[in-house]
């Protein structure tokens, strides 16, 4: 039979994995989670608290690879087995000018996103970790850091606070003792939470307060240009005192949003509604007449920061859209052109 539900639910397991399974598996199985990988493997955790590596084939497709919080059924030969179907993904498109995607973590919960309040922090960019978030099937809480360094943390706090997609604002020092209460609420054993944010707002620092003890160096923020040092170099799952789970990620300069339309969607829900009162279908929301966005605007009932970051996240989309379509041509194309080749080869031995 199966490991003990009880263990597995305390390490985030839930009823999608389990209905999963074949008859087969139900008696004989060990689920095993991702705590920690390196890209050439993966080091997992059972119900029975054994830890071991597991080796990646290289063969192994990029969308088949086990991302840190997904769960496997294990081979019986050692090898990955079966990747069980996630709950939830965190993925970003990679930086720089590259159009692929980069996965992050699977099965998470809850992410924190956490901004300081010392030059960091930045509605727009916790908009686009909101739209990663609701995208991915996972719920959002904003953490600003270093109240200490800003000229107005309550007016910020209260900025963002009605933010649709966000579950909650908390204002702490990660250096002192109560930050871990404050987080509480979103930290209940079995639930696995994430840590995004710029280097340099505190991350590390946070997590080893969460921890009780060092979990990760911390590297500040550079004089002169106030960016963070990346302390944290790659993904993994650390066990809190209370059983959650905390999975530290290392810092972003920046958050390319990869497909996300129903993120964005429920993200700006609000300037979506006012764009359906529109006289004209196709408003642009500019000057156009009839225009309830800009009304909205106009009489002080939308922030028109918010509306020029979602016309930006619209205009990265649709770029988004047709660079994806430019290259399934280019793939026709390609195979129209190898095709043709083919024939012309075929033809020529038919000839001769």
């Amino acid at each position: 039979m199966m490991h003990d539900q009880n263990a597995l639910a305390r390490m985030g397991w839930h009823n999608d994995f389990l209905s999963q399974l074949d008859l087969n598996e139900l008696e004989t199985a060990r689920p095993a989670r991702v705590i920690d990988s390196d890209g050439r493997g993966v080091r997992v955790l059972d119900a029975t608290g054994e830890e071991r590596r597991i080796e990646l084939p290289s063969s192994t497709a990029p969308a088949n690879r086990p991302l840190v919080g997904d769960w496997l059924i294990p081979g019986r030969d050692g090898g990955p087995g079966r990747l069980l179907e996630r709950r939830t993904y965190l993925a970003r498109r990679a930086a720089g000018t590259a159009e692929r995607v980069q996965p992050m973590a699977a099965n998470v919960d809850i992410l924190f996103v956490v901004m300081g309040l010392d030059g960091d922090f930045n509605p727009s960019r916790l908009e686009r970790y909101l739209v990663m978030a609701r995208e991915g099937g996972v719920e959002a809480v904003a953490v600003l850091t270093k109240p200490d360094l800003a000229e107005d943390a309550g007016g910020a706090r209260r900025s963002i606070e009605a933010l649709p997609g966000l579950e909650g604002v908390v204002v702490l020092d990660p250096r002192h003792d109560d930050a871990a209460a404050a987080l509480s609420a979103w930290l209940a054993a079995g639930v696995t939470v994430a840590v995004m944010g710029s280097s340099g707002v505190g991350k590390s620092t946070l997590l080893n307060r969460l921890a009780g003890r060092e979990m990760e160096t911390t590297g500040g923020v550079r004089k002169g240009d106030g960016k963070g040092r990346h302390t944290t170099t790659h993904r993994a799952l650390h066990v809190l005192p209370g059983g959650a789970w905390l999975l530290d990620t290392p810092g972003m300069r920046e958050l390319r949003l990869g497909e996300a339309a129903e993120g964005l969607s429920a993200v700006f829900e609000d300037i979506e509604r006012l764009a359906g009162q529109c006289r004209f279908r196709d408003c642009a929301h500019h000057h156009e007449p009839g225009c309830a966005v800009r009304a909205a605007v106009d009489d002080g009932r939308l922030d028109p920061r918010r509306l020029r970051n979602w016309q930006k996240l619209l205009r990265e989309q649709q770029r988004l859209a047709e660079t994806q379509a430019e290259q399934r041509e280019r793939h026709r194309d390609f195979h129209r052109y190898a095709r043709k080749v083919q024939r012309a080869k075929q033809e020529q031995t038919g000839r001769s």
